[in-house]
């Protein structure tokens, strides 16, 4: 063997790291969002086009409106929200709808305090309050869901869940 040539043992390995990313599917989130304001924007039209049909006491025909308009209005924030997850191996991020301007925000695995299941979502709790929501019901496969957690979650949360990592 030639004493130049490096062997295996000799070559620095870079540490391992994994680049798998849990995200809900792009379709998901704009047939969620269509099924939000489509309804919204319907009714807006047909208020603007009936108005003058409406008669002398249109009050409870708008205000109705204007009531459904801002349900699905916050409907649409809401699954926006729950839609922009993204879980790796550095934490979490979400993008939140405020005032019409998406913000990202960042939630990394050691400031991550607690993480439970409960109504058919994992909840993310910090230190300081934030709260990060990933939706089961958004994702196509439980089980994927499971062993993405296992590869990306650290040990010391999978635990609080009552999984083991892989």
């Amino acid at each position: 063997m030639d004493p130049y040539t490096p062997t295996a043992a000799a070559i620095p390995q870079p540490a391992p790291t994994t680049s798998a990313v849990l995200r809900i599917q792009p379709w998901r989130r704009v047939l969620l969002g269509l099924a939000c304001l489509m309804p919204m924007l319907l009714m807006f039209s047909a208020l603007l086009g009936y108005r003058a049909q409406l008669g002398e006491s249109p009050m409870f025909a708008i205000s109705s409106g204007i009531a459904f308009i801002l349900l699905l209005g916050w409907l649409f924030v809401r699954v926006y929200n729950l839609g922009s997850v993204v879980v790796d191996a550095e934490g979490l991020s979400h993008a939140s709808l405020r005032l019409g301007l998406p913000r990202r925000q960042r939630l990394r695995w050691d400031q991550v305090q607690r993480v439970r299941y409960t109504d058919s979502a994992y909840r993310f709790s910090a230190a300081d309050g934030r709260e990060v929501i990933l939706s089961a019901a958004l994702l196509p496969d439980t089980q994927v869901t499971v062993h993405a957690l296992r590869l990306l979650m650290p040990t010391r949360l999978l635990a609080q869940l009552g999984l083991r990592a892989h």
